[in-house]
């Protein structure tokens, strides 16, 4: 189904999904690029819509429009306008039984965020909580920085004192403190859950105290941290190892 074009109206309502606030209000999302619209479709997940500069087919039976690039441009985040977009529902994906769970303390950086889902989706994570300050997870340089796979993995926004009682075991991580992650040789034969906290704050001082050990990646003493998605992968990396 093909449409030379939208309203005008049409076009100022969806740019307003550019803000959390209308994102939340209608549950959709805008995102950008032949690249994730592909690895989406890839997954099983299909537009409500498709926006292009020139006229594609590229989600068979879905709505296309065809649109100028200034159109384009106003309903698209990036400063350069993409010659593909989509319209997508948020969907509903959270989990309270999941195995492997990661719970994020203070991830305000939407490029981290991303690529922790990312990591989080390579190396088995099944569920990832939240604390209430962290970046929003549907917004577009989180899905970007994700490449998708915040569609993929239920998630969820939660205090520490709300996560499911059914996770006993938490692996907490300190730069300077705990266990060293290579000396941990077995995980859990329950339900586990990793913590990450920010870079600058590390992870409160609340979670510290629930979690049965803690842990650090081992590293030259010429550099005093790494940030959280490259830490998070790495022991997600090591995690994943350890059940194959």
């Amino acid at each position: 189904m093909h449409s030379s074009s939208l309203s005008k109206q049409r076009i100022k309502d969806l740019a307003k999904l550019k803000l959390k606030k209308f994102r939340i209000a209608e549950q959709t999302l805008i995102v950008e690029g032949y690249n994730l619209i592909k690895q989406l479709l890839d997954n099983g997940i299909v537009p409500l819509e498709v926006y292009c500069v020139v006229d594609q087919e590229v989600a068979p039976g879905i709505p296309h429009y065809v649109l100028s690039t200034s159109d384009m441009k106003r309903i698209c985040d990036t400063d350069e306008a993409p010659n593909l977009a989509a319209l997508y529902a948020i969907p509903n994906l959270a989990e309270h039984r999941a195995f492997r769970n990661l719970y994020l303390d203070g991830i305000r950086d939407p490029g981290n965020l991303g690529t922790i889902f990312r990591a989080a989706l390579a190396f088995g994570i099944e569920c990832i909580y939240l604390s209430a300050d962290c970046c929003e997870v549907f917004s577009p340089k989180v899905v970007r920085a994700s490449l998708g796979a915040v569609f993929c993995l239920p998630s969820q926004v939660l205090s520490y004192d709300e996560l499911p009682k059914h996770i006993a075991y938490w692996f907490g991580t300190d730069v300077q403190a705990g266990q060293c992650l290579y000396d941990v040789k077995a995980l859990p034969q329950e339900p586990w859950l990793l913590i990450i906290g920010s870079e600058v704050e590390g992870i409160r001082k609340e979670l510290k105290e629930h979690c049965k050990t803690n842990i650090h990646i081992q590293m030259q003493s010429k550099m005093e941290s790494l940030n959280a998605a490259v830490s998070t992968g790495i022991i997600l990396s090591w995690f994943y190892q350890l059940v194959r």
